[in-house]
């Protein structure tokens, strides 16, 4: 039996260009009332956010993109996930689960969000990152390589995890600490003051 679409593509759009390609974005109209925890309910024929094509948002699950936040390429948004504010997911990056995504964030390259995992203000995950479970990342921090934020960790104000490294846990990483190589943080360890793992 064929799904029952939730939504379609208006024809309002806007131009975008990103990597020094211009694209054109659609703006998303609900066809049903989209049921999802409180505050993130979506009503029939209400604007939701922006895509470059369809694919870009599943048709299942409570999943939807709103406001300005933008998903294209080949970036999909499924299951339960919420994309808010100016987020921006492209490229291969998948986003899924109950994954809450907030204010300027990027997710891009290959990266992989889901879970119950939170972005927020300006966070930006990439290459082949994951981030899942419960953690949450914010505040201008970068997770990039190979890199695994999981648990219930936290890493935030400007910090940095990359190439193998992996903070889990109740681990805590911020105040442009760096986390990299193959390091794995976990417990309840806290990292901060421009420390360096992995040198």
């Amino acid at each position: 039996m064929a799904i029952k679409p939730k939504f379609i593509l208006t024809d309002t759009t806007r131009t975008i260009v990103r990597d020094g390609r211009t694209i054109t974005l659609h703006q998303i109209q609900s066809c049903k009332y989209i049921s999802a925890e409180e505050g993130h309910e979506v009503y029939k024929d209400q604007l939701g956010g922006w895509v470059e094509k369809e694919s870009n948002l599943s048709h299942t699950g409570s999943c939807w993109i709103s406001q300005n936040a933008c998903v294209f390429g080949d970036a999909v948004v499924s299951e339960h996930a919420h994309i808010h504010g100016d987020a921006i997911i492209c490229d291969h990056a998948k986003v899924y689960g109950n994954a809450c995504i907030l204010n300027r964030v990027e997710i891009y390259g290959n990266a992989n969000v889901h879970g119950n995992a939170r972005l927020y203000c300006r966070a930006k995950v990439f290459d082949n990152a994951e981030v899942y479970e419960n953690a949450i990342v914010g505040a201008d921090a970068k997770i990039y390589g190979h890199a695994k934020v999981h648990g219930k960790a936290e890493v935030s104000d400007n910090a940095n995890v990359f190439e193998n490294a992996e903070v889990t846990d109740e681990a805590k990483v911020y105040d442009f600490a760096i986390v990299r190589k193959d390091v794995v943080l976990g417990g309840k360890l806290i990292a901060n003051k421009h420390v360096t793992f992995g040198k």
